[in-house]
């Protein structure tokens, strides 16, 4: 049984994914947890890191999945980089995947940038975060070379599947959109077990529940709350002197701005998020078009019927006529 990598993105269905469908086993699949993969393929330092041993601490599992005629699944988003980081370790990663599974199958799920990128801005406001979303975005360069932040570059999806491909080959690295899955869960499914020959039991598919949010994301007036709370109420890492942190803090807060959300009309909702879509399409600005062209390329679902921003192929007899 060949292993199948789903190695994000991050905000592209990933939760649902683990906890719905690639958890049980009718899905044909066998599922190791992701906080297990990230501490033997993410967390060792890179002079640490030994893929030998690493393949062993994954040997039984392996061998129980063939046993049970499963097709053994790594979900785990981390795998593709951190956002917050850049996904600076997401090429070492990548590496480090193909020497302890050079059998594998690669999972590679995206998502138009505006959209992933409003989505990991929310997740990092429910963290702890402080910055703006043109700060988060765009961040300064001061002290950039001691902390690695978001990139831009890091949702420029062509290079990432572009180099699974050449370590894995071009036809074991299927690229699936997030949208599809919106739209037709059911289709996006099935072409995924297709693709890593899982038998998946007739029928289980049809009888999940698409319409579950495994995580809850707050509207654009809550992340605006939240942020102005966190340096006050929540301590980490990031956030070692807040004022007021206590134990559960963060978790309290989250609740408090939930609660908030739900007492908001729906048009003021609608309205700050619409606002908010504008922040990041002006930061943005077309970044995109080229690696989305590029991308087009290499996968076999329209971009454009989807939402990404595309640059226009000139037709070749355009070009010659130049």
């Amino acid at each position: 049984m060949r292993p199948l990598l789903h190695v994000g993105y991050h905000k592209t269905g990933t939760s649902w994914m683990q906890a719905q469908f690639f958890a049980h086993r009718q899905s044909g699949f066998s599922l190791i947890r992701s906080r297990t993969a990230e501490e033997a393929l993410v967390f060792p330092h890179g002079f640490s890191f030994d893929a030998r041993k690493t393949r062993l601490t994954f040997s039984k599992w392996l061998s129980d999945s063939e046993g049970e005629g499963l097709i053994p699944v790594i979900s785990a988003e981390r795998l593709t980089g951190h956002p917050d980081a850049g996904g600076y370790d997401s090429k070492e990663i990548a590496d480090r995947l193909l020497a302890v599974f050079p059998e594998a199958r690669v999972l590679i799920t995206v998502r138009e940038q505006k959209a992933i990128a409003l989505a990991m801005y929310n997740q990092y406001i429910r963290a702890a975060g402080q910055c703006t979303i043109e700060e988060y975005l765009r961040p300064t360069l001061r002290g950039s070379t001691r902390t690695p932040w978001f990139a831009l570059e890091y949702l420029e999806f062509d290079k990432c599947v572009k180099y699974y491909r050449s370590l894995f080959g071009s036809e074991n690295v299927l690229v699936l959109p997030y949208e599809r899955f919106v739209r037709n869960p059911i289709d996006f499914l099935h072409r995924l077990v297709e693709y890593a020959e899982a038998p998946c039991q007739a029928d289980f598919i049809s009888t999940l529940p698409f319409s579950l949010r495994v995580k809850q994301s707050f509207s654009s007036v809550g992340t605006s709350i939240k942020r102005r709370l966190n340096p006050i109420f929540v301590r980490d890492r990031a956030l070692p002197h807040s004022l007021l942190a206590s134990e559960g803090g963060n978790l309290r807060l989250k609740r408090f701005v939930a609660t908030i959300d739900r007492c908001l009309p729906k048009s003021i909702r609608a309205a700050a998020d619409a606002k908010m879509r504008r922040r990041i399409e002006r930061v943005i600005a077309g970044y995109y078009k080229q690696s989305n062209a590029n991308l087009q390329e290499m996968v076999d679902f329209d971009l454009r019927e989807h939402g990404y921003d595309i640059e226009a192929r000139v037709p070749a007899s355009a070009a010659m006529a130049r």
